[in-house]
């Protein structure tokens, strides 16, 4: 039945653009059908046309996040117009009207980790990490970002909190050991290559 009428909210909707109440509708018809990619085309309307709204905002970036779009198959990945960089955008918007939104943060923190952009992970991870469904994984990025960064006296408190979490773990042991055993900042990178793609 809530399918039948968002077939026809759709029908009215392209005689009648314009109206946002029947476009809410169809939004919430959708949303709570999980016709998501449907509904997403009907979500930036309304984050058009009622910019401080953090709602749609918010579901827009589900729908886009649920859409599955990676790293390879990102097509516009260098001009900054591609799908992971749009969804960026959405998120940053949603902390820009709800600067407490959890679900914002950790969801920027995963984009920019898997667009191999550290230093913009870095903040995210860190505020996050505490909740984290999986704290050891959690933790060793937030270790790997603060060494992208050179902040190794971060990276040291990062890694033992990751032997806090998983006490068998051999590379945070081995990286723990290392920095613990500077009396300053190591001048090299970390012994494994950072290459993109760190498994965790």
């Amino acid at each position: 039945m809530s399918l039948r009428e968002a077939d026809q909210l759709e029908a009215r909707l392209r005689d009648e653009p314009a109206d946002l109440g029947a476009r809410r509708r169809l939004v919430d018809l959708l949303w709570d059908a999980r016709e998501l990619a449907r509904a997403t085309p009907h979500l930036r309307v309304l984050t058009l046309a009622d910019p401080g709204a953090v709602k749609p905002w918010r579901r827009l970036g589900k729908a886009m996040a649920a859409a599955g779009v990676t790293p390879a198959e990102e097509t516009a990945s260098l001009d900054g117009s591609g799908e992971l960089h749009e969804e960026v955008a959405v998120w940053r918007r949603v902390l820009e009207l709800d600067p407490a939104d959890q679900e914002a943060k950790t969801r920027l923190a995963e984009l920019f980790w898997e667009m191999n952009r550290k230093l913009d992970a870095r903040p995210y991870l860190a505020e996050t990490v505490g909740g984290a469904a999986k704290p050891a994984k959690m933790w060793k990025r937030l270790a790997a970002c603060h060494e992208e960064a050179r902040d190794f006296p971060a990276a040291l408190d990062a890694w033992r909190q990751v032997l806090v979490h998983d006490p068998a773990d051999p590379r945070a042991e081995a990286r723990a050991r290392q920095l613990a055993s500077d009396s300053h900042a190591p001048a090299t990178q970390p012994d494994e290559p950072d290459d993109g793609s760190d498994d965790f």
